[in-house]
């Protein structure tokens, strides 16, 4: 093959590759202007917030709190808390939290069958009763931040 051929087919190669590329950049911005063009709606997920709670009187009301105080429509979720065997002041504590959240579940736990973890089975409850599919297994000392449910549903 001689050199003028070879260096003819080379640039053309190039040429090919180039437009290619052109092409690819090309398509890649329209989708980036057209996606910032049209309002995109967002589907705000309906969560089941479980929280197994073992004598947790000093964590339980800040973490409700802070549930509570979420930027999240209030009818998309609900908060479920099994009192696993609390010997503490945790339910009353909860009880206090029913009457200000309608969406507030309480199931008091009093015995674990024989070979199950406490924890396992707790959660287990809460999940029989969720309502949603989305779930959310939280321990009982747990801060959630006001976007915490807004960042989930991204």
């Amino acid at each position: 093959m001689n050199p003028a051929m070879l260096w003819f087919l080379l640039s053309l190669l190039s040429f090919v590759i180039y437009c290619y590329f052109i092409i690819w950049w090309w398509r890649g911005i329209s989708k980036v202007w057209n996606s910032r063009m049209i309002p995109q709606s967002r589907t705000e997920h309906n969560f089941s917030i479980i929280i197994a709670a073992h004598n947790e009187e000093k964590y339980i009301g800040s973490t409700l709190e802070s549930l509570l105080g979420q930027n999240y429509p209030a009818e998309k979720f609900e908060i479920i808390v099994i009192a696993d065997r609390c010997s503490d002041e945790t339910v009353p504590i909860i009880h206090h939290f029913c009457s200000r959240f309608s969406r507030l579940h309480l199931r008091e736990v009093q015995q674990i069958p024989e070979n199950y973890s406490p924890k396992k089975f707790a959660l287990q409850q809460g999940i029989q009763i969720a309502r949603f599919s989305h779930l959310i297994l939280m321990d009982a000392d747990v801060q959630a931040g006001p976007a915490y449910l807004q960042t989930l549903n991204d």
